[in-house]
């Protein structure tokens, strides 16, 4: 039964009903070889770690050696991080992303990294998202999945070149969640009245 009494009653990030459940953030970490990422209950992110390749997102390549706010948009639902680079989406499903950009992992179009955070064009309504080696999963709310970046040993899911823009992966519904490895991806499928069965790419 829908909520309506909250101002957002089909909010596909919101946790609990009522007034105080409208796309709540539930706090994480998330980390990547040298840098760190974390999600506070407000929607805002903190980082810290190494910052060469801008990973850490605060405008410059100075590394921290404690947590500072993130210049992210507000209402971030999830954080995570990749080989040199960071992710947060969104709770209008937007993805956000900035550091490292060699292979394309941030999805931009393009091979430059980004100092700040930057809505990735292309992608709309992401329900969950992944960094692994130089590349990015997305799974939408309607449980398809997009990938970009790095994919040498087909991480991302298809044959072809790396790609610097995101690509849908055909072949793959119903997914809840992605996990990106350093040159495999992983999307765990929900099947009717049987659980779920883990497929690797």
């Amino acid at each position: 039964m829908e909520d309506f009494l909250d101002g957002c009653p089909q909010n596909f990030f919101k946790s609990e009903p009522g007034i105080t459940g409208c796309g709540n953030a539930e706090p994480m970490v998330a980390s990547r070889l040298d840098h760190s990422l974390a999600l506070k209950a407000d929607g805002t992110v903190w980082v810290w770690g190494r910052n060469d390749n801008n990973q850490l997102g605060l405008g410059d390549d100075i590394n921290r050696t404690a947590p500072e706010q993130a210049p992210v948009v507000s209402n971030i639902v999830s954080v995570a991080a990749g080989r040199l680079f960071s992710l947060a989406l969104a709770s209008d499903g937007s993805l956000w992303a900035w550091g490292g950009n060699y292979y394309g992992q941030l999805g931009m179009g393009d091979n430059d990294n980004r100092l700040t955070p930057s809505k990735t064009p292309g992608l709309s309504d992401v329900a969950a998202i992944a960094g692994g080696g130089y590349h990015t999963l997305a799974a939408t709310q309607s449980g398809e999945v997009w990938a970009m970046g790095r994919n040498e040993h087909g991480q991302l899911g298809f044959d072809g070149d790396n790609t610097n823009a995101p690509v849908q992966v055909a072949g793959l519904s119903n997914v809840k969640s992605v996990a990106g490895g350093e040159y495999f991806s992983l999307e765990p499928i929900a099947k009717p009245h049987s659980g779920c069965e883990l497929i690797g790419v």
